[in-house]
């Protein structure tokens, strides 16, 4: 009894472990090929997080750089590769390693890994490196825009530059005009009256 127990266990251990690592290498990827609801960041397994920026490879660069420096993160390598720029920096006891690809020239795919120790990746930093990248880069843009909008030193702003309409008369000047007026004609009516 005891054999052909450990007969149907052996089986059911070889069935499930010929099947079984399909679904748990499918569910693993499930769960490390996710999407982050919050900043638009794709995973995957080693918790690397991606993210494709509408920005040249050097507007994404500066933008980066920028945001690590306000997150006090020291910049230890920032290097030019084949495909764009290659950033390490460290924070605390946490390797922070950026890539930066260029796709087109105006669109650039950052990858963020955040890094403790041979085994630990901190997936959390690495997003917010992203979402503050992203926040950087819409501050840019906006100062941009402002800036291409506001007039040159010593131009004058464009509404100035137009002739100036002829300014609308006060409550007091009408006034000042209709007494003219009402003097005039009594003045006239007078003088028609007693022949001057």
């Amino acid at each position: 009894m005891k054999t052909r127990h450990l007969l149907l266990l052996v089986l059911l251990l070889g069935a499930a472990g010929s099947s079984g690592c399909a679904a748990v290498a499918l569910t693993m990827f499930g769960v490390g090929a996710g999407l982050s609801a919050n900043t638009g960041s794709s995973y995957i397994l080693d918790s690397t997080t991606y993210k494709t920026f509408p920005a040249s490879e050097e507007g994404l660069r500066a933008a980066t750089l920028k945001t690590l420096k306000r997150m006090d993160i020291k910049v230890t390598e920032d290097e030019a590769t084949e495909s764009g720029r290659s950033i390490v920096g460290v924070a605390g006891t946490r390797k922070i390693e950026i890539e930066l690809d260029r796709m087109t020239t105006r669109t650039s795919r950052m990858r963020v890994v955040a890094k403790q120790g041979l085994f630990f990746r901190d997936r959390a930093t690495a997003d917010e490196i992203i979402v503050q990248t992203e926040w950087t880069l819409d501050n840019e843009t906006r100062k941009a825009i402002l800036t291409a909008a506001a007039p040159k030193q010593g131009e004058q702003p464009k509404e100035a530059s137009q002739p100036a309409d002829p300014a609308a008369k006060s409550t007091w000047d009408k006034v000042k005009d209709g007494t003219s007026a009402v003097g005039s004609s009594v003045k006239n009516t007078f003088s028609k009256l007693f022949g001057n």
